[in-house]
């Protein structure tokens, strides 16, 4: 049974994440992804976040991007994550 990701700005977990969604998308970050050959930069920084949600939620990567793709669940779920991460 799949269980749903619940976005609540109290839990521990989703401030943890936050504060690493922070450290990625910095301008530190992006350098030393494109210093070590890391292109394209925004899409790969979207690539990395993804991976963090899974580790986070200990979600099955590829199933998670596939349904997320499939049902562009994905790009709703960055919205809300960067609108979050934006207050």
């Amino acid at each position: 049974m799949n269980t749903p990701i619940i976005v609540d700005p109290e839990d521990p977990k989703w401030l943890l994440l936050e504060h690493v969604m922070n450290i990625t998308e910095s301008r530190a970050v992006k350098q030393a992804m494109a210093r070590h050959g890391v292109v394209p930069i925004e899409k790969s920084g979207t690539i990395l976040r993804i991976l963090f949600i899974s580790m986070f939620f200990s979600l099955d990567i590829t199933k998670s991007f596939k349904k997320w793709k499939r049902e562009a669940h994905y790009e709703i779920l960055l919205m809300l994550l960067k609108s979050h991460l934006h207050k």
